[in-house]
């Protein structure tokens, strides 16, 4: 493969994983939504909508890689201004139109007691910080909190990271990695039960790991890609990766002692899990394959995609009278609600897409790098 600039300035593996993750986790809502599993009769990948949550692991680890990027080719860091502007112009438009849809489409009575509480914890992005909040509005804004709140942090990492380019990123992942693991224990030691220790557990110190080995990733691609010319034979590390991680889920599919053991399962595996995933992202990068049309356009889609999808499979299950999946006993029923629920949200996602969140994002005056968080 020619190392032109659109090789230069993409990553193939980047697009293959945020697009993987991307369906694993909208495997996972819909699977909960009608206890449908279109992938039960193969073998090994009947576990996937059922541990699909962990595509949001992969998704820190991406946010990670793809912050630090530009940062490790260029070794300069662009300046607080024009950092903060990039994120807030990437988040919030589509976060805030999702929020409103939100409240005015799905409004739950909780919120409705203490409205002001919910809506400003989840406009500053500290909503993942309390038990009362953690959950509400739209489930899955949880993680865009601990996103947000990593943003924040990033700059001190990234300037301290810089000044060595590969030996600051190896050691600042193993500084998070032991915050994170000592953050972890204390969590376990607290001995706090049921959706607050999925709370405490899914806090941002929790996932440092991910996110630090995203950017050890980064670091080490770049040293790679100086010294190496792609060549097939890295496809051999890419594909061990995928199939480590597709035995990670397995695995994890075998916990299921209950609520909180699979929590703990699920934060002892992030370490292992960031490993094996910048292993993938190393053995992706130095190959000349390319992923297929199908992973690009969900990675294009994956940000309004994650926002939309479960708010379009809750009003589909008012629509179709679905209140308690796991009593419905009609198949037929649960696999057209997860076909259509699957179908509108990528028109939705697409949609939203093309036509309102690129547009913004070419606005700039500067043009985005392809591996927008």
């Amino acid at each position: 493969m020619r190392r032109d600039e659109k090789t230069e300035n993409r990553l193939e593996v980047l697009d293959g994983l945020r697009g993987l993750a991307i369906a694993l986790v909208v495997l996972f809502h819909l699977w909960q939504k009608s206890w449908w599993n279109p992938l039960e009769k193969l073998p090994w990948l009947e576990c996937l909508p059922r541990r699909g949550y962990l595509g949001v692991e992969i998704f820190f680890f991406l946010s990670g890689f793809c912050l630090y990027w530009p940062l490790a080719r260029s070794g300069k860091w662009p300046g607080l201004r024009r950092y903060f502007s990039r994120r807030a112009l990437k988040i919030l438009p589509s976060y805030w139109l999702c929020l409103v849809a939100a409240l005015l489409l799905i409004p739950e009575k909780e919120v409705a007691a203490n409205f002001w509480l919910h809506f400003f914890s989840h406009l500053s992005f500290l909503h993942p910080l309390t038990f009362e909040t953690y959950g509400s509005i739209h489930g899955v804004f949880w993680s865009l909190g601990v996103e947000v709140q990593f943003y924040v942090l990033f700059p001190l990492l990234a300037v301290l990271f810089i000044r060595r380019p590969l030996i600051g990123p190896l050691l600042g992942w193993l500084l998070l990695a032991l915050i994170a693991f000592f953050y972890r224990r204390w969590v376990v030691l607290g001995g706090m039960e049921g959706r607050g220790y999925t709370m405490q557990m899914n806090q941002l110190p929790g996932f440092l790991d991910l996110f630090g080995g995203g950017m050890a990733a980064a670091a080490l691609v770049v040293v790679l890609q100086k010294r190496l010319r792609p060549h097939p034979t890295w496809s051999l590390l890419l594909v061990a990766g995928l199939a480590a991680l597709l035995w990670l889920f397995r695995l994890s599919d075998s916990h299921n002692q209950g609520h909180d053991a699979v929590t703990s399962y699920q934060a002892a595996i992030r370490l292992p899990l960031a490993v094996l995933l910048l292993l993938t992202t190393v053995g992706g990068a130095l190959t000349p394959l390319r992923c297929g049309g199908l992973l690009r356009f969900l990675a294009a889609i994956s940000y309004n995609l994650y926002l939309w999808h479960t708010l379009v499979a809750t009003l589909l299950q008012k629509v179709m009278g679905i209140t308690e999946p796991w009593k419905v006993t009609d198949e037929g029923l649960r696999i057209r609600f997860t076909l259509v629920a699957g179908v509108v949200s990528l028109m939705v996602a697409a949609l939203l897409t093309y036509g309102f969140e690129l547009p913004l994002l070419r606005r700039e005056r500067r043009p985005i790098s392809s591996f927008r968080v």
